[in-house]
């Protein structure tokens, strides 16, 4: 159990934007860069044709698909 003294009371508010700035530029510039990399993948995976053939592994097996060109 913990006690803990509330002195005083203080109604929360929005931030404004120069507190937050930092930290919506990094969310921004990762969003951009995983939507960059979905895409790069998207496009890739265009010029493969992929074959699952089991999913899971028979004993002893470790190759679970087949990547062909």
């Amino acid at each position: 159990m913990h006690l803990v003294l509330v002195s005083e009371r203080t109604e929360g508010r929005p931030p404004v934007l120069a507190e937050v700035r930092d930290a919506v530029l990094r969310e921004w510039a990762s969003a951009r860069r995983q939507e960059a990399n979905e895409q790069f993948y998207q496009n890739l995976l265009k010029r493969y044709v992929v074959t699952i053939e089991n999913l899971e592994p028979v004993a002893g097996q470790t190759k679970l698909a087949e990547v062909s060109r």
